[in-house]
């Protein structure tokens, strides 16, 4: 096939116009490898409309530099076409309007229960209390569900804002500890998470960074037998593009299970239907996986340990103590 040439990847589609989606524009800022982003093209008829691209990137042996992508195109078969078409993008706008609306209700739940809970208009009975905590702890669930769904839309349309900004290691895990809290003392499970210093900031901001990895956490945790210890490693990769990458240890319910299975958006995890997603194990992975690869990372499922990678910041004040991590 001969060249497409007038085509930038370096920006997302805009209305009708031909580009990649947000996930191969953010893999190019980035300088990481794609699969599969979608890509439209417009013109001649035997170009014109979506195709599916996967491409590394490519950097001079000599200097360093960038030099661009090399990779494939091809159309997207129909199990990948399916759901984009204008039909679908009304459907995705009902959707989010269907969240918005059971939003405002939930609130309102979780308001009272927190007025009775906590005795403010008067006191309560032990009983009446603990119906109230009960039923705010289901509300909060079946929102984070809804919240999930929504960011999972964005992901889909292209619609999540781009992340910017730096975060720190120390805060992100500081954040995990404090919104984690309840969840591992239900499950009795112990997180042990450790860096391999030195470890830059993450190249995104912290409610991005913070999003990705209290998904992939809380599913690791509900995943885990009671009393299991859950270990993670963070450790910055060093190259023209660094990267930070997250070792987690599989869980012991999902530790022979494979990748195909455990992507699978009907798998759930068996065990009390209170401490599990709302939405499955399966959503959860595969959303996590959307949202780091959007942000020009990725999530990979191996034998001993879940890995997730995430755009390091290009420049640190560690300098010369920073070594090249195998």
């Amino acid at each position: 096939m001969g060249a497409i040439v007038g085509v930038t990847i370096a920006q997302p589609a805009f209305d009708e116009g031909p580009g990649p989606d947000a996930y191969g524009a953010a893999a190019f800022r980035q300088r990481m490898p794609m699969e599969n982003a979608r890509m439209r093209l417009c013109g001649a008829a035997i170009v014109t409309g979506d195709w599916r691209m996967s491409a590394i990137p490519c950097f001079s042996e000599e200097t360093g530099r960038f030099e661009g992508y090399r990779g494939i195109m091809r159309r997207p078969n129909m199990a990948e076409d399916a759901g984009h078409g204008g039909i679908d993008v009304e459907r995705r706008e009902q959707l989010q309007q269907l969240i918005h609306e059971l939003r405002t209700p939930l609130n309102a739940v979780i308001g009272f229960s927190e007025i009775i809970e906590q005795q403010l208009f008067g006191p309560a009975s032990y009983e009446y209390r603990s119906l109230a905590r009960n039923i705010m702890d289901e509300a909060r669930r079946l929102l984070a569900g809804f919240e999930d769904l929504d960011i999972a839309v964005k992901v889909d349309s292209g619609q999540l804002p781009e992340s910017s900004g730096t975060t720190k290691a120390d805060w992100l895990f500081e954040r995990m500890t404090q919104r984690l809290q309840g969840l591992t003392q239900s499950k009795v499970v112990e997180l042990n998470i450790s860096k391999a210093e030195p470890v830059r900031p993450f190249a995104l901001d912290g409610e991005s960074v913070e999003r990705i990895f209290a998904r992939l956490l809380s599913a690791a945790i509900i995943s885990c037998e009671n009393g299991e210890t859950l270990k993670g490693e963070l450790r910055t990769r060093i190259g023209v593009q660094p990267t930070n990458q997250f070792t987690l240890s599989r869980p012991s319910r999902i530790k022979d299970v494979a990748e195909s299975i455990l992507l699978d958006p009907s798998q759930g995890i068996d065990g009390d239907a209170g401490e599990s997603s709302l939405l499955g194990l399966g959503f959860s992975l595969r959303l996590v996986r959307n949202l780091a690869q959007s942000a020009g990372g990725s999530l990979t499922i191996n034998a001993d340990n879940i890995a997730l990678t995430l755009p390091a910041a290009t420049t640190s004040k560690i300098k010369i103590r920073e070594t090249e991590s195998e």
